[in-house]
């Protein structure tokens, strides 16, 4: 893929976004982000975690096991943000993004589902991480779901509102998608003590 062009330079006075950072979020009196960023994804993978130990639990308590993981996917300060009515530059990182993953397996089928902290991501990334999810866990593609938080405020996976990808963190992406996931797999335990002892990459 081509270079990305140079953004344009803009004063102070003129400049449409003098204050753009990646993952711009305030925080509830728990520490938790308060943006729709993170606010959508926490909600949603809560719910379908209690969704699936209420399932779950009591027809197979002794072998439902559940396993959680991030993997930090922060890019480089200076990187195309996207997600505006035109491409954006970023200069500070307020708080990291992530990928966050969620494995659950009942002894006979084990499924996962990640949510990257970006804007968009089209087939071929997710596609890349998927085959890297199977190469290491034996998970099919078919059992693993992926997906984006859509926050405004992260690097530009793919092109859109005027914005180009960012080619080296496109390679860079699926790698970061799999590791949360493969380490969401190595902490798979007894979905009673979910979401205790879950180590990160």
């Amino acid at each position: 893929m081509p270079p990305l062009p140079a953004a344009p330079a803009a004063s102070p006075a003129t400049d449409p976004h003098p204050t753009q950072s990646l993952a711009v979020a305030g925080r509830d009196e728990a520490g938790l982000p308060t943006t729709g960023r993170c606010t959508a994804a926490f909600v949603a993978f809560r719910t379908l975690l209690a969704l699936a130990l209420a399932l779950a639990l009591p027809a197979a308590a002794a072998t439902f096991r559940a396993g959680g993981a991030r993997s930090c996917i922060t890019p480089q300060l200076g990187i195309t943000i996207n997600g505006g009515v035109g491409p954006g530059t970023a200069r500070h990182i307020h708080d990291d993004l992530f990928v966050r993953a969620l494995v659950l397996d009942d002894g006979t089928t084990r499924l996962a589902w990640a949510v990257v902290d970006t804007c968009l991501v089209d087939r071929p990334v997710f596609d890349a991480a998927k085959a890297l999810i199977a190469q290491h866990t034996s998970l099919p593609a078919a059992y693993v779901m992926l997906s984006a938080s859509h926050t405004h405020s992260a690097g530009a996976v793919c092109g859109v509102h005027l914005s180009e990808p960012d080619p080296a963190y496109r390679v860079w992406l699926p790698g970061r998608i799999a590791d949360a996931v493969r380490c969401a797999v190595n902490n798979l335990a007894d979905a009673h003590q979910f979401p205790r002892n879950q180590r990160h990459s």
